[in-house]
């Protein structure tokens, strides 16, 4: 792999980024797609997980998995349409980086590698079905192959759109900045995911407190850095927010029964995902931490940093889980009494944080895992306002 010779400032145009690629309200359309696809996955992934909850037996042709399709379709379609573009067309003097024969964006060569290893992991799950039968479970090692290509798979594309916002190219500046949050809010849908199994009191064990705090500040900062603003990652914990609670809605008004046993819930329609995080808390907390904090010494900077995730993450955690696990979490919106399964008795093993020494110290390593995080996501996200190849 090597990189082409095409130098470009960020936010510069010349004369090739004035041929703009045809776009929708001041956005290409490559950008639109991308949008597209990343909504279209994170909703077929959401109902393929309440499709395993409700229903149990699953297939490689459900209507679940349908979607899933269309979206790696879609952005299968436009990132070889780049590439051959970038190859052949207009796009040949465009920045970007040369891979075998090929030239295109970065963004491109790693999204179609994306959709590669998930029709890998594809092809693994029929194999699965085939020696194993169908299964009712969402962890199976092929589901596993599956989500760690789909991370590759939204970052692909947000890494193509950050590139063509970088280099003039994806259309003005308000629509290319919507493009980004929104893809990244998808990437958000798709990390932080909580297994309603565990309950409602998940997201206030030490495990989810230590495993949040390894992904969710540098994503959190990566993008506030990358936008330049405290209020990147506040908006896209919002859309996060707005998208699962639309889809909790969404997947209750359609009718479901279980086909697999033993069944221990009668369920008369889709069980919805789990209540979204508050993730808008640490966000404000996170975002302007680093920003008052800015000309300091980056030890203590983000030292202070992953302290202040860590408290506002587990606050408000704690606020949700009694919410869900109380009287006000029992109705439709939240769906706290809902099962975590139809084929689940009870919910799996989780075991809160208390006021001992084991908790302080998982919530000190979490703090410390947090100020890594932290310090990554920024300088990941100073990196990426660089990247126009």
């Amino acid at each position: 792999m090597t990189t082409s010779s095409a130098a470009y400032a960020p936010g510069r145009r010349d004369a090739a980024a004035d041929r703009a690629i045809p776009g929708v309200r001041g956005v290409a359309w490559p950008l639109v797609a991308a949008v597209a696809s990343t909504c279209c996955m994170i909703f077929g992934w959401n109902w393929d997980i309440s499709w395993h909850r409700s229903v149990g037996r699953d297939t490689v042709w459900t209507l679940p998995h349908f979607a899933v399709y269309i979206a790696l379709a879609l952005a299968f379609a436009y990132n070889v349409w780049i590439v051959l573009r970038g190859t052949f067309g207009a796009g040949r003097d465009e920045p970007g980086i040369r891979v075998f024969a090929f030239h295109a964006p970065a963004g491109a060569f790693v999204t179609l590698w994306a959709v590669l290893l998930q029709f890998t992991a594809i092809l693994f799950d029929i194999w699965w079905h085939g020696v194993y039968g169908l299964d009712n479970a969402v962890f199976s090692p092929p589901h596993y192959a599956l989500a760690g290509a789909l991370a590759v798979f939204y970052f692909g594309q947000f890494l193509l759109a950050t590139s063509w916002r970088n280099s003039g190219r994806g259309g003005s500046d308000v629509s290319t900045r919507w493009v980004l949050l929104l893809i990244w809010s998808f990437f958000l849908c798709h990390i932080v995911m909580v297994d309603p199994c565990f309950g409602p009191l998940a997201t206030v064990t030490g495990t989810y407190l230590m495993s949040g705090a390894v992904v969710l500040p540098f994503s959190l900062l990566l993008i506030d850095e990358l936008l330049e603003s405290p209020w990147a990652a506040v908006i896209c914990g919002a859309v996060y927010m707005i998208a699962t609670i639309a889809q909790m809605q969404f997947f209750q008004l359609f009718p479901a029964t279980p086909k697999f046993g033993p069944v221990f819930h009668r369920v008369t329609h889709f069980l919805p995902p789990a209540f979204p995080l508050l993730l808008v808390i640490p966000a404000v907390v996170l975002g302007f931490t680093a920003r008052a904090l800015r000309g300091k010494r980056p030890g203590v900077v983000y030292g202070l940093c992953g302290l202040a995730f860590a408290a506002s993450f587990l606050a408000a955690n704690v606020v949700l889980a009694l919410i869900l696990s109380g009287p006000l979490g029992a109705n439709r919106f939240f769906a706290g009494n809902y099962p975590g399964s139809a084929f689940i008795e009870g919910y799996r093993g989780s075991v809160p944080l208390g006021f001992d020494a084991p908790s302080a110290v998982r919530v000190a390593v979490a703090a410390a895992i947090a100020a890594s995080s932290c310090w990554m996501g920024a300088a990941t996200g100073r990196w990426m306002r660089t990247v126009v190849r």
